[in-house]
């Protein structure tokens, strides 16, 4: 068994990546096939370009970090949730939950899309096209 540190340096289609040889890391490459025991997206990553010829397709994400989410509010954004979570008690429990999150949020998640749909009414879907693209969680577009 060989082991291999992978790092991925992806521009935004997510082409280009290096991987280096260490003794060191914890994921591990065997002779039968590929085996890479480390966190989405980066193992995915490595074993796309491996197995795939180096090509790497391109990643969707199934988790968003709330702060990225976040990252992508602008003021006019904020603006209108806190209009909406002022009038309606229901989305300002969403949006209060929301901001406790800490974790990373599956995409698959039915209480995420539950927010994700709240967003949706809030700001429009074309906002949050913008959004889900931005974060590549492009299975969130319409």
């Amino acid at each position: 068994m060989t082991k291999i540190s992978a790092a991925a340096y992806a521009n935004a289609e997510h082409t280009l990546v290096d991987v280096k040889s260490s003794a060191d890391d914890g994921e591990t490459m065997l002779n039968s096939g590929i085996e890479l025991n480390g966190p989405l997206p980066f193992s995915q990553m490595v074993r796309d370009w491996i197995t795939g010829g180096g090509v790497v397709s391109p990643f969707v994400a199934t988790q968003v970090l709330p702060q990225d989410l976040m990252a992508q509010f602008t003021a006019a954004d904020i603006a209108t949730v806190q209009a909406a979570i002022a009038a309606d008690s229901a989305k300002a429990l969403l949006w209060f939950s929301f901001l406790a999150q800490r974790d990373p949020m599956e995409v698959a998640n039915q209480r995420f899309l539950a927010g994700w749909q709240a967003l949706v009414g809030i700001l429009g879907q074309p906002r949050m096209n913008e959004i889900a693209t931005a974060l590549n969680a492009t299975s969130l577009t319409v």
